[in-house]
């Protein structure tokens, strides 16, 4: 079976690291007859530390969905249209927001202070910190919009009648998710695995890839999450249910 593990608040909890007991069991999936996949909002070159050299191996899909990596190779991606992207840049510019930008492995960024992930990005200095008319291939863009919420309704209204974005605005971030249309998590997984696959997430951009599994574990009380999970577990049994899970789809 394929087991399909979000990141940031599933089985990471400090941006920084996965207890040494949990990568254990991910690691001896295989003895159960199992295959583990990483699906993250995160860039791929920030999951490498987080997961360690041999789980940087596995199918990571990174982007929320907007690429994935496999044995530290690029696979797939799906880059953002240039005229929403263009219109996204010129909104940002003209009201001086802040905003970062992912491409395949680099990144741009304008007053990227205010992002609320900056301190987790390439934590091993393996990417390039562009101008942003030097990323030609952007696939993820994140904007704060913290000191002009009153924009994002129109801001919104804007980039989705392009119909060439996902768009998706965390409020407790106070910020705007942009992914080129109908991409997200469960596009991906499901474009490289099909249907047959238990997720383990915790977040409202698990709820795709939740109603695409086979059977879904949320981690924590996400209020939105919990009508599309199969169990609801707390933080403190994460280890236990992982190898409960591992037993019971073998």
């Amino acid at each position: 079976m394929n087991f399909v593990f979000d990141l940031d608040g599933t089985i990471c909890f400090d941006r920084r690291t996965i207890s040494a007991d949990i990568k254990e069991i991910l690691e001896n999936a295989p003895k159960f007859g199992h295959r583990v996949v990483f699906a993250s909002a995160r860039a791929y070159r920030d999951c490498i530390d987080v997961l360690g050299n041999q789980l940087a191996h596995n199918l990571v899909i990174g982007l929320n969905g907007g690429l994935a990596y496999e044995a530290g190779d690029l696979i797939f991606h799906q880059h953002l249209e240039k005229n929403a992207y263009d219109l996204a840049l010129s909104y940002c510019h003209n009201y001086q927001l802040p905003y970062f930008v992912d491409d395949d492995f680099n990144y741009a960024s304008f007053y990227d202070q205010k992002i609320p992930f900056i301190k987790s990005v390439d934590p091993l200095n393996l990417a390039q910190k562009l101008a942003i008319d030097e990323l030609y291939n952007p696939i993820k863009m994140v904007i704060y919009m913290g000191e002009r919420e009153e924009l994002v309704e129109e801001f919104c209204h804007d980039l989705l009648a392009t119909k060439q974005l996902d768009v998706d605005y965390h409020a407790h971030e106070k910020c705007l998710y942009l992914n080129p249309h109908m991409t997200n998590k469960a596009t991906t997984i499901v474009k490289m695995l099909g249907k047959n696959f238990v997720t383990f997430g915790n977040d409202k951009n698990d709820i795709a890839m939740f109603e695409a599994s086979a059977y879904s574990v949320q981690v924590g009380e996400f209020d939105l999450l919990q009508p599309y999970a199969d169990e609801i577990i707390s933080t403190v049994d994460l280890r236990q249910k992982i190898l409960e899970v591992f037993e019971r789809f073998s």
